[in-house]
């Protein structure tokens, strides 16, 4: 609507208490597409579950927009800048649609051209597990930021900014540094930062946090 589109109709959906919950479902957490940013970051069972999940997630938008914009809110807008996909499908989240037929679920790190027509996200779930691990780092926004998981050998690097939508490259640890720098597609080149330094800064930064899971430092 802030970029001209109109509709025939609106149906506010805020009132829907099942849509803003944060729930505990065992192996994962279901985050209501209307949970807040700061019932994210206030959410005492993410807090014990998924702390470092919560802990990224708290660096999303300023003070405003942490009070009022919704998960869902930051995942189907589908704005370039926006780093909920990168954080949610580095750690294998589902997103969960109310569809005509009836409710499905696609990995986050799906592109936002194969979400279901005529559907509504309703929720988010978060899998739950002992021994991943998360960092991320948004410090060179809004040229690139990189979310990194980690979970024995295995690395899962997601990257937002530099192209027109998050990237995603799992692998084994001990391959990352040739293999992402090979299956990084070219990224955007603007006078907010050129191609050639996007992509030396993903390598770094991903290096980066590897680093600091690997030591054990805190997301």
């Amino acid at each position: 609507m802030r970029s001209g589109d109109t509709a025939g109709t609106l149906i506010n959906l805020s009132a829907l208490p099942t849509l803003c919950g944060i729930e505990d479902r065992g192996d994962f957490i279901r985050v209501g597409a209307l949970a807040t940013h700061w019932d994210v970051e206030t959410s005492p069972l993410l807090a014990t579950r998924l702390a470092a999940f919560q802990a990224a997630w708290t660096t999303i938008g300023n003070v405003r927009i942490r009070m009022t914009g919704t998960v869902g809110g930051n995942l189907m807008a589908a704005e370039r800048a926006y780093d909920g996909p990168v954080l949610l499908g580095v750690i294998g989240a589902k997103l969960i649609f109310l569809t005509d037929a009836g409710e499905i679920s696609l990995p986050a790190l799906s592109a936002h051209q194969d979400y279901p027509d005529r559907a509504l996200l309703t929720a988010i779930d978060i899998p739950v597990s002992m021994t991943a691990r998360l960092s991320f780092d948004r410090s060179l926004k809004p040229v690139v930021s990189v979310a990194v998981g980690l979970d024995g050998g295995v690395v899962s690097v997601g990257v937002g900014c530099a192209h027109t939508t998050p990237f995603f490259w799992l692998g084994r640890i001990d391959d990352m540094e040739d293999a992402l720098s090979a299956a990084l597609p070219d990224p955007i080149d603007n006078p907010m930062g050129g191609a050639a330094y996007r992509r030396r800064m993903v390598g770094v930064l991903s290096r980066r946090l590897v680093d600091r899971l690997r030591r054990g430092d805190a997301s």
